[in-house]
């Protein structure tokens, strides 16, 4: 990019010698409003999250799966599953269960109480911020009668409580006390609607749940009972109350982070020519046009900053700081999008920030409506660049310079 303005002074000096006697003057100066494009290259940014998503995944199922032996997680895998969202889930699937403990509660003979080791949700949602909540962690509760069993089936109690960040609880199903009607009953067979939500607790992203299970029987009856079922999906798909920044950063790394000057100015090698030109640009139109193309089902916008003048997150969401703001769609389709530059940013992007004066370009992505995560993730940007309706009035000298 950095020696494009050769090839623009080449055509300028081009057109006035051409319309000027053969008598080459010592200088030359140019007005005009020439159009000068500045290509951001073949990709500005490739955001593909698959090797995350893919960790979030096996932490989930690691973290879930080792808390408890009769529990199983991972990546949803019934049919009709897509990966729109993203779903994954927890099944706890006591088999043919026994009911060691006396009962608490003089409806029913036998109780079965057990709790899950701490699970870790810290990191459940990746570059998604803890302002941006789930919308929905269903879950659902039934026993499988055992395949002698006839109806009218057993009367199978149930409670399920979940506790995190020291002492915060949640009753699930039932609610606290000693009486039967603090437990719910069973099914035998799984519902169409969800029996509860874990969305609460999962926003919370904890790092310490702990789910606490009981289920009570009559012991006449528990030959009855085949399993005893609870499971839950975590449908990635969001809502938003408030505006919020994606991150995507990772040790340090930021995929929305360009390394160079726009320009491509370099501290380390001062080119008082481009310096020149660039300031003839100043007080021109400008404008950015970038090709999108995405498999996230993300609905956003995205902005563009200048890294060096070292904003806070909270400034970063500021559109008035930002040089573009671009509407992403979250449909599958590839979009182009123009969008002005008031000179007043074209010369913001000239002057730039920090201590060389430079405009690195940083971009951000703000979500202000609800969406969902993909398993295919990707969100390209290509084809980008920058075109100046310049207002040029700019001096040169055709001598040779010694």
């Amino acid at each position: 990019m950095k020696k494009k303005w050769i090839v623009i002074l080449a055509v300028i000096a081009a057109v006035v010698i051409g319309s000027c006697s053969w008598e080459i003057p010592e200088e030359v100066v140019f007005r005009g409003q020439p159009q000068i494009w500045i290509p951001t290259g073949g990709a500005v940014f490739d955001l593909d999250i698959s090797d995350e998503l893919d960790e979030i995944i096996g932490d989930f199922t690691t973290s879930v799966e080792a808390s408890d032996p009769n529990l199983t997680a991972g990546e949803k895998y019934e049919v009709g599953y897509d990966g729109k969202p993203l779903t994954l889930y927890g099944e706890l699937n006591i088999l043919a269960p026994t009911f060691p403990l006396p009962p608490v509660v003089p409806d029913f003979e036998v109780r079965l109480a057990d709790q899950t080791d701490p699970i870790d949700l810290s990191e459940l949602s990746g570059p998604i911020p803890d302002e941006v909540q789930l919308e929905q962690v269903p879950g659902w509760a039934w026993f499988v009668p055992a395949v002698t069993a006839s109806p009218p089936y057993p009367d199978v109690y149930v409670r399920l409580r979940a506790e995190w960040a020291g002492g915060q609880e949640l009753y699930l199903l039932g609610s606290p006390g000693t009486g039967s009607g603090h437990f719910a009953i069973l099914a035998p067979a799984r519902a169409t609607d969800p029996d509860f939500d874990l969305a609460f607790v999962f926003n919370a992203r904890p790092a310490d749940l702990v789910l606490y299970y009981e289920f009570g029987a009559n012991s006449a009856e528990v030959a009855d009972i085949a399993s005893l079922q609870l499971y839950f999906e975590v449908p990635f798909a969001f809502q938003v109350t408030t505006s919020a920044l994606l991150d995507f950063e990772e040790n340090g790394d930021n995929p929305l982070l360009m390394e160079d000057d726009i320009f491509g100015r370099d501290p380390a090698d001062p080119d008082e020519d481009l310096d020149e030109l660039l300031d003839s640009l100043r007080d021109s139109n400008a404008g950015i046009s970038l090709t999108l193309a995405q498999t996230s089902g993300l609905g956003a916008r995205l902005g563009m900053i200048n890294s060096e003048e070292g904003l806070s997150d909270a400034e970063k969401k500021v559109s008035a700081n930002w040089v573009i703001d671009v509407e992403i769609l979250p449909d599958e389709t590839e979009q182009t999008v123009e969008v002005g530059i008031t000179d007043k940013a074209l010369d913001t992007m000239i002057d730039g920030a920090g201590p060389d004066n430079l405009f690195i370009p940083e971009f951000v992505v703000l979500v202000e409506q609800d969406f969902q995560i993909n398993k295919l993730w990707t969100l390209t940007v290509t084809e980008g660049y920058l075109l100046v309706q310049a207002i040029v009035d700019y001096t040169f000298s055709l001598e040779d310079e010694e």
